[in-house]
């Protein structure tokens, strides 16, 4: 869902809700603006008012504990990876084509949480795969000493939290606020407003407050839009920790090799 377009929207529905109060008022004959039902229009609009901010609480409060949430899942993801990375540097042999494996699929999850690189023309299952296959490279490693058979069993386990927790990831990353919810509190937001617009007088300052208000409402279903997205748009959960893991992955294996090359030519 769109935050630019559901904030405009959402604007457009308010003013178009307290235009709409504006021109009903015209069509009322005097008793029906008489203090009893003026009384009568603030109390409903106050229940829908109330009714309104308590959901839009409950949702700002849900999107950012969600956010927080998910940025911890990353930085957990990340720190998974370095450590599976500094523990495939202690097998011997060492694991050349797992390493890289590893660094293809850290890049791959990159791109395709934060939409890097070609990442629209990469499916998830393409994404996931990457990490299968250097798991089934470590399930055909034959150890033969102590160090490397405790050095498979954690590769194994490791391995098996990337996996899942990349599919959680990547299945948050498409579960976006449902649409007929904020349509639902936009139609509440023009009830609001039509109910203000019914008592209050035609001219500028009235218009400047309603467009403070709807500007202001509008704003919060962005907040609340762009939190959800989680990994797209102007709030995101930042991809620092995870382009560190993968500069430490890639510079980390670029270094063993170099020293495996080094051992070798000395030999």
């Amino acid at each position: 869902m769109d935050s630019l377009y559901v904030t405009l929207t959402t604007f457009a529905i308010i003013c178009g809700g307290a235009m709409l109060g504006f021109i009903i008022k015209g069509y009322l004959r005097e008793h029906h603006l008489a203090p009893q039902t003026h009384d009568s229009v603030k109390l409903a609009t106050g229940v829908v008012a109330t009714l309104t901010a308590l959901v839009l609480g409950l949702l700002i409060g849900s999107a950012k504990q969600s956010f927080d949430a998910r940025a911890g899942e990353a930085r957990t993801f990340a720190i998974n990876l370095t450590l599976l990375d500094r523990s495939m540097r202690l097998y011997e042999p060492p694991l050349i084509e797992e390493e890289k494996s590893l660094v293809k699929f850290s890049k791959a999850m990159r791109d395709q949480l934060w939409g890097f690189g070609a990442a629209t023309t990469v499916t998830n299952v393409e994404v996931l795969s990457q990490l299968d296959q250097a798991r089934n490279e470590f399930r055909r490693l034959d150890p033969q000493t102590l160090q490397n058979k405790a050095l498979k069993d954690r590769y194994m386990k490791l391995s098996d939290t990337l996996i899942l927790a990349a599919n959680e990831l990547l299945q948050l990353d498409q579960a976006p606020i449902p649409a007929h919810m904020i349509g639902i509190v936009d139609g509440w937001l023009a009830l609001i407003f039509i109910g203000f617009a019914l008592f209050a007088p035609f001219n500028g300052v009235s218009i400047v407050a309603i467009g403070s208000g709807a500007g202001a409402v509008a704003m919060a279903l962005f907040i609340i839009v762009e939190m959800s997205a989680l990994f797209q748009g102007f709030i995101t959960v930042p991809s620092r920790t995870m382009d560190n893991a993968i500069a430490q992955i890639s510079t980390g294996g670029t270094q063993f090799l170099a020293r495996m090359s080094a051992s070798e030519e000395i030999k």
